[in-house]
């Protein structure tokens, strides 16, 4: 319908008519862009920059997340041990414990705190 309406336009005195008509006419599909190239390349950097950003916004959250529940983790042991050794002291006091039944428990204990060592070690490397 476009091209109908500039081949339509009166060509000036002296002028070809229909060669005239069909350069204008080629004139302006030409011009009618949507975006300039300077305008795609803004687009194309700004939407680059919004999209590293969420990713990197992604990957924050999830590191923090991470990070958050490796200190929960840290602390509910350190809690439970600090219990146990509560309770330790408590029986010592009372005297309910012969020294080989000490020994023994000293070892759980030492194995006990080995493994907690061991599952800290692989939280922290993850």
């Amino acid at each position: 319908m476009r091209r109908q309406a500039v081949a339509n336009i009166p060509s000036p005195p002296g002028g070809e008519g229909k060669a005239e008509g069909i350069k204008a006419m080629s004139m302006n599909t030409n011009d009618n862009k949507i975006f300039s190239k300077t305008q795609l390349m803004q687009f194309l950097i700004a939407f680059f920059f919004t999209a590293l950003g969420i990713i990197t916004a992604y990957y924050t959250t999830i590191a923090g997340i991470k990070l958050d529940l490796s200190k929960k983790a840290e602390s509910t042991m350190v809690n439970q041990l600090d219990k146990r050794l509560s309770n330790i002291e408590i029986l010592l006091n009372k005297n309910f414990l012969t020294k080989d039944e000490f020994h023994v428990f000293s070892e759980d204990l030492q194995k006990r705190l080995a493994r907690i060592e061991y599952q800290l070690a692989v939280i922290n490397s993850q």
